[in-house]
């Protein structure tokens, strides 16, 4: 077999990763990947085995004069974001990525790359096939469908974590940048009556339409402690403005679409009586000058579109439109706890992601996020007391913990001590409040009575899940000899 990497050093990473790119691996698709690293793990002689998940776990001794110390696990997730041109020709669930090298730089023509994390998972089998490198008693995880939802590691359960260590290589910078600490999330839905009635009197009625758009949006732990608008929350205060002003019966109400993405749209069709239709729409229209005022440092593109609407053939429960409305307007959203006094690192978050009717109900999902348990337990109270108070049902889905920070945490304070010896000052911290795998994991140890100290780094990536990724290739020998290095400073 020919390889286009083979004298790009480390060789023995690179080999390993353009395998890596040979076999599809999307998220859900990556049983064949799965079964290579087993047969790997094999042909050393290593204890290994898969999980329904198709995670894979091995176990490697220590080498000579190593014995003694702890054993650390590396983790890395190997499903990819496989995404393509539109008149690129692969078929990214059959076929090799077109990878090629361009100045330093490693990328894929066309298609997304997948050094999301299969460049960790790289590092991870050139360190288990490896008989020249020193190290610890090693365990090996190889995750999967990280990319939607984390749902390899939350798979992953205490028997199977017999280290004290977890270093996760999908830091995505360099060793200088740490991630310390990530959020833990939940799905919460607020359930109200959406069984619908036929619109009568309709000689005496007039329906109107309001339409919130080009609003920036983003990711909802990502851009948290920005306070970018939220469509839906923007819409919920319309319709209460206007209940004070005129009744009317609601017909239609959508927004957003993706529970962690802020919504950047959102609608309602309301009824009122045609004699207020014209003070209705003049009110509209006066809040929504005032709310683009209020949001034109974050969103100064915001529009309110009032038009008039058809008359619907039916409207929903009022009861159950009105509560809905009443929570929209006092639900907590975008970052409400901070690490920081200046409000620039968010601590704990919630995003009203998806507004829509479903199963004859009308439903409104919101991620929580929080880089503490008890921060999220406290707003997951608070939210079923919103519920009670507004007469909504309330679930939540999805749970998983946080990866808490700990500035005391054992393997941190060795890493940080390597890092200062290394390059003179303190690695950067990263408190992220997206989700990453060892909160997962630091969650499930925590369940069956073990206790993990974690830390997150590696080589440097950039615009992943687009067909713009590449790979720093310079990074990479400088992440792997790091990594080594610091897998023989542990105690």
């Amino acid at each position: 077999m020919d390889y286009i990497l083979k004298d790009i050093e480390p060789k023995r990473v690179f080999r390993h990763f353009e395998e890596i790119t040979r076999i599809p691996h999307s998220s859900t698709n990556e049983a064949a990947l799965s079964r290579a690293i087993l047969e790997k793990a094999a042909s050393k002689g290593l204890k290994a085995q898969r999980d329904e998940a198709n995670n894979v776990y091995v176990f490697k001794e220590a080498t000579p004069g190593y014995e003694n110390r702890k054993r650390v696990i590396l983790q890395a997730h190997i499903d990819m974001v496989a995404v393509k041109e539109k008149d690129c020709q692969v078929d990214l669930d059959r076929e090799a990525l077109p990878i090629y090298i361009e100045g330093d730089w490693l990328k894929s023509k066309g298609t997304s790359l997948g050094a999301d994390d299969g460049i960790g998972a790289a590092m991870m089998l050139a360190l288990m096939e490896s008989d020249d490198i020193p190290h610890p008693p090693l365990e090996f995880i190889f995750t999967t469908m990280e990319e939607i939802g984390l749902i390899g590691a939350r798979s992953v359960t205490a028997d199977m974590l017999q280290g004290e260590y977890l270093i996760n290589l999908d830091g995505g910078s360099d060793m200088a940048s740490l991630a310390q600490s990530c959020a833990g999330s939940s799905e919460n839905r607020f359930y109200f009556p959406g069984d619908t009635y036929p619109l009568g009197e309709r000689e005496n009625k007039t329906a109107l339409s309001f339409a919130i758009d080009s609003l920036n949006g983003g990711h909802s732990g990502g851009r948290a402690s920005d306070f970018v608008a939220n469509a839906i929350i923007l819409l919920g205060a319309l319709l209460s403005c206007l209940q004070k002003l005129s009744p009317f019966e609601l017909a239609e109400i959508s927004g957003g679409g993706k529970m962690n993405a802020i919504a950047d749209e959102a609608r309602a069709v309301i009824v009122v009586p045609a004699e207020n239709a014209a003070a209705v729409r003049n009110a509209a229209e006066e809040w929504g000058s005032l709310a683009k005022e209020q949001v034109r440092v974050t969103d100064p593109d915001m529009r309110l579109v009032v038009d008039d609407a058809p008359l619907p053939e039916f409207c929903y429960n009022q009861k159950g439109a009105g509560e809905l409305i009443g929570l929209l307007e006092v639900l907590p959203n975008n970052a409400f706890d901070f690490f920081n006094s200046a409000k620039q690192i968010a601590k704990a978050s919630s995003n009203a992601g998806i507004l829509k009717a479903e199963g004859g109900k009308l439903v409104l999902i919101c991620k929580l996020r929080s880089n503490s348990d008890h921060l999220h337990d406290r707003y997951i109270s608070r939210f079923e007391r919103l519920a009670k108070a507004f007469d909504a049902e309330f679930e939540t889905l999805n749970r998983y913990g946080a990866w808490e920070y700990d500035p005391e945490g054992a393997l941190l304070k060795l890493y940080v001590k390597l890092v200062k010896e290394e390059y003179g000052v303190d690695p950067l911290p990263v408190l992220t409040h997206g989700g990453l795998e060892p909160g997962v994991l630091i969650a499930a140890a925590k369940a069956g009575g073990k206790k993990l100290s974690a830390i997150a780094f590696g080589a440097k990536g950039e615009e992943y899940h687009t067909t713009r990724e590449r790979l720093y290739i310079p990074s990479v020998g400088r992440v792997f000899d790091w990594l080594c290095r610091v897998l023989i400073s542990l105690d």
